[in-house]
């Protein structure tokens, strides 16, 4: 029997998509080959991993805590507001509000763990070969969460852009 933080995961997961689907349905609908469809679902692409990782930041700060750095004061809150954090990009990106701003935070929240936690790691034990695929991972979500508030930011102003 999975966990029950396993079920929350993959509840998360199921709704971001077919919310995001259901949101979509007229572009969907309109789009013109296979392509066009599946860049219409981007957005909820992206989504769907951050909802479906919320929920292990909720099942206590014990899980996650051992990866808040020790300086950091109030160690057991950062969990849950990670996790708060990734339900409020994962909802932005589905029904389509405040994408830039979302996109921008969710990018700078990627930075500061590959700052704050990976790299700091990776540096003091450099033969660990998790430590720098996690820096590395974290560095890539940051740089995909960036450019697609860039994306979102030439769209709402595209004279400027130009």
């Amino acid at each position: 029997m999975p966990s029950s933080t396993n079920l929350w995961m993959c509840f998360a997961g199921l709704i971001y998509l077919f919310a995001g689907v259901l949101i979509l349905r007229k572009e969907i609908r309109e789009a013109r080959g296979g392509w066009e469809k599946l860049i219409t679902l981007g957005c909820v692409f992206i989504a769907v991993p951050l909802a479906v990782f919320a929920p292990e930041h909720f099942r206590g700060p014990e899980f996650v805590q051992d990866s808040v750095p020790s300086w950091m004061p109030a160690r057991s809150f950062w969990p849950y507001f990670v996790g708060g954090a990734l339900l409020a990009a994962a909802t932005s990106l589905t029904v389509r509000k405040f994408v830039r701003l979302s996109a921008t935070l969710l990018g700078l929240m990627f930075f500061l763990f590959v700052c704050m936690i990976y790299m700091p790691y990776a540096l003091a034990h450099p033969q660990d070969r998790f430590g720098w695929t996690y820096a590395l991972r974290d560095l890539s979500f940051a740089g995909g969460a960036s450019a697609l508030a860039g994306l979102h930011s030439r769209s709402s102003a595209p004279q400027t852009s130009k």
